[in-house]
């Protein structure tokens, strides 16, 4: 028969002095130092286009996803003139 070995542990109470140490120590950053400020690998809209369904072009199905977004990459800055020419 396999006899295990058998470990001991000390407990301490939730409401000892012990216990409220270790959950200061481990539960707070301890460094004088300001963490860093966390940052996105990806941005918002390819964020959504690998969460969401395939975007489809209702004019034009053939273009979806990535051929959609370099469209509207392309007309955007063309879009934005046209409207200060045409508001002039």
């Amino acid at each position: 028969m396999h006899e295990e070995k058998w470990e001991k542990y000390a407990w301490i109470d939730e409401n000892d002095q012990d216990s409220w140490d270790k959950y200061e120590e481990y539960m707070f950053n301890q460094s004088l130092d300001e963490p860093p400020l966390l940052q996105s690998a990806i941005g918002s809209e390819d964020y959504i286009d690998g969460m969401s369904a395939p975007r489809i072009d209702p004019i034009n199905p053939e273009m979806a996803g990535w051929a959609m977004k370099l469209r509207r990459k392309a007309r955007r800055p063309s879009d934005v003139r046209g409207r200060t020419e045409g508001g002039d």
